[in-house]
């Protein structure tokens, strides 16, 4: 993974502008200090890793002006690694997709990013996007450096940030028939061993998305299941399933139970 702080520190001397030459601001906001390092590693559920300690120590976040031609009618995008209540209002629940979400930006619409925090570990894994309107989920950035790069991309000239790519659903491919969604049977039938496994105890009508190859723009909305369903995840694996509620019974309650 490259390293947050050095990509911020070249953000610093770099001048950004929008396609049509207009200077466009870039900003970081001020770092934590070891008192609110510990306040905030304290409401996670595992240790604070050392690389996000050394990037707190630099900022807490960053806000960085956008292109006027990003489609998504966003002035700034706001940046914001301690998931602050105050510029995170709008976060959108992600359903038990993601166990332990720690947020770190969001837009006017209701839609949110949040990373996928290991619970036993305290790794800060993959970026997700979380759609309001589909609801759905995706894959944004590998992890918060690929994140990071994404939002300065906002800000660059002649560039299309995958932020703005994934926003507007050109991220993963055909979303009709998706490479990585599986009915349960093919997901059973399957020669990789962890997606047969999870698989093994799911009811028929449950569908299966496999986003461990970490592709942005890859994922699934949850709107078949609404508005009582759930999604299920095969422990730290990036393998979901999504059923309605009222469709769970058996072998699939029992399979929930083992893995809350």
């Amino acid at each position: 993974m490259a390293d947050p702080v050095e990509l911020l520190q070249r953000a610093l001397q770099e001048k950004f502008q929008s396609r049509r030459g207009r200077p466009l601001k870039f900003e970081l906001m001020p770092p934590l200090n070891e008192k609110e390092i510990s306040a905030f590693a304290a409401r996670l559920p595992g240790p604070l890793p050392p690389e996000m300690r050394r990037l707190l120590a630099f900022a807490r976040g960053f806000t960085i002006e956008v292109d006027e031609d990003w489609p998504q009618d966003i002035e700034e995008f706001l940046v914001d690694f301690t998931g602050a209540e105050e510029s995170l209002p709008g976060a959108q629940d992600t359903l038990g997709a993601l166990p332990h979400p720690a947020y770190v930006a969001c837009d006017d619409g209701g839609n949110s990013w949040a990373v996928d925090v290991d619970g036993a570990s305290g790794a800060w894994g993959a970026v997700m996007y979380i759609c309001h309107d589909p609801p759905e989920m995706t894959i944004q950035s590998r992890d918060l450096a690929g994140f990071i790069a994404d939002a300065l991309d906002l800000g660059r000239s002649g560039r299309i940030s995958n932020i703005a790519r994934v926003c507007n659903g050109k991220g993963g491919g055909d979303r009709g028939q998706p490479q990585w969604a599986y009915t349960a049977r093919e997901a059973r039938t399957a020669a990789d061993p962890a997606l047969a496994r999870f698989a093994s105890g799911l009811a028929e009508s449950v569908r299966v998305y496999d986003l461990r190859a970490l592709r942005p723009g890859m994922g699934f909305d949850w709107s078949p299941m609404m508005p009582d369903g759930r999604v299920l995840r095969d422990n730290r694996n990036l393998i979901f399933a999504i059923e309605p509620r009222t469709q769970a019974r058996g072998a699939l309650g029992r399979l929930v139970k083992r893995r809350a």
